[in-house]
């Protein structure tokens, strides 16, 4: 009995500590997803320095220059737009902060001059 106990308790640690836990830097590059439904059709796609947001439904595609200040801080400065109602984004700052994760999601917050939001996405393996 004691011995099936110690085996049971070596199991457990063995997968406690050998658990892969998500870390910031395991988000800074990939393909995400907006967790947001009015942002659900906008795909992420980002590199050590640009990230690249797309709408499937309309075309649309903002590109942005990124930063990383902190392991789990960037900025993103918008260089780029293909529609003409958001040139206006183009020189526009954006400061990030990690704030969670979660499995293969982060929470978020973003801080602009026009904006403040606290948002989540979700990492497309």
């Amino acid at each position: 009995m004691t011995r099936n106990v110690i085996s049971l308790l070596i199991l457990v640690l063995l997968f406690t500590c050998c658990a892969s836990e998500e870390k910031c830097s395991d988000f800074k590059t990939g393909n995400f997803t907006y967790v947001n439904p009015t942002f659900s059709d906008w795909k992420v796609f980002r590199n050590d320095s640009t990230q690249i947001e797309t709408s499937k439904a309309t075309g649309i595609e903002v590109t942005g220059k990124v930063k990383w200040k902190a392991d789990c801080e960037y900025e993103i400065v918008y260089v780029k737009a293909n529609h003409p109602r958001l040139q206006k984004m183009i020189g526009q700052k954006v400061e990030v902060k990690i704030i969670s994760i979660k499995n293969d999601t982060i929470t978020y917050e973003a801080i602009s001059d026009t904006i403040k939001m606290e948002s989540k996405m979700v990492k497309v393996r």
